[in-house]
């Protein structure tokens, strides 16, 4: 009997100090957000510096389509993997901040890769591409001659 008075007393205080913690965090978030910036402020501002920071890019490439890649590569390495990476010991606010801001990243790339066409140009770019490969390997000879003894 004593052992079981035990483990409930344990149970009903672990469960209290649980909802304790969980207030006082919440607690905190809240007189947080009173003092500064509500969290949905903070991931708002986030979104709109990781949607700036890719456009300022973009406009860096003259928003040329043919450059996507390069955009892509860029902004991956130096906004998601840099600039908005996940800070060990940041608080609460940067988090927020730097993961709205990857995730505006994203976003952007996907419209701008939505408005150039897939595989980050028009398709007259692929047809020019495959034509001008065509002519070089032509004009430079690259496949050797395959003669099966056939007589014409």
């Amino acid at each position: 009997l004593l052992l079981k008075l035990t483990a409930l007393s344990l149970a009903s205080s672990s469960g209290e100090y649980a909802i304790a913690e969980k207030q006082a965090l919440r607690g905190s978030l809240e007189s947080n957000a009173a003092e500064g910036k509500s969290i949905r402020r903070i991931c708002e501002d986030g979104k709109n510096n990781g949607k700036r920071q890719v456009d300022r890019m973009w406009e860096r490439l003259d928003e040329d389509c043919n450059s996507f890649q390069d955009l892509e590569y860029k902004a991956n390495d130096e906004l998601i993997d840099d600039l908005f990476r996940d800070k060990p010991g940041a608080n609460w606010r940067v988090e927020s901040l730097n993961w709205c801001a990857r995730e505006a990243v994203q976003e952007e790339l996907t419209r701008i890769e939505d408005e150039c066409g897939e595989g980050g140009g028009p398709p007259e770019l692929c047809r020019e591409l495959g034509e001008t490969a065509a002519e070089e390997i032509v004009l430079f000879d690259f496949c050797p001659r395959y003669d099966d003894g056939a007589s014409d």
